[in-house]
């Protein structure tokens, strides 16, 4: 069986913008959120915060259910195909 490949939210952010005919001022506009974050949403596939999450649903007339489901199965598809490194440990302060 074959898996399609995922993409992350931003990639549908970047895609409605187009379609809708929207600049990155525009939704930072609609949403009350700066160009610099939309800019982020739609630049990188991290996941988004809530207050991101509930303004950019309201702007596009869609559930925040939707957006949250769409972003966590696509960061299941990247941890299946082995994505996402364990980060290092913290060093621990050590008195001496």
């Amino acid at each position: 069986m074959t898996t399609a490949e995922m993409f992350p939210a931003s990639e549908l952010l970047a895609d409605e913008l187009a379609v809708r005919g929207w600049d990155v001022p525009e939704l930072a506009r609609r949403t009350g959120l700066t160009v610099a974050e939309v800019v982020a949403m739609t630049k990188t596939p991290l996941a988004w915060s809530a207050r991101q999450t509930v303004r950019i649903a309201a702007a596009l007339g869609t559930s925040i259910e939707l957006l949250v489901r769409f972003q966590a199965l696509y960061e299941e598809w990247v941890i299946g195909k082995g994505g996402y490194p364990t980060p290092e440990p913290m060093p621990h302060n050590k008195e001496t």
